[in-house]
């Protein structure tokens, strides 16, 4: 999940959704 979130980051900056659950 740590990958993930990584990369899920930079989506996450592009969808507002996502950088809420990567910052937790």
């Amino acid at each position: 999940m740590r990958g993930e979130e990584r990369s899920g980051c930079q989506r996450s900056k592009k969808k507002k959704e996502g950088a809420a659950m990567t910052v937790v």
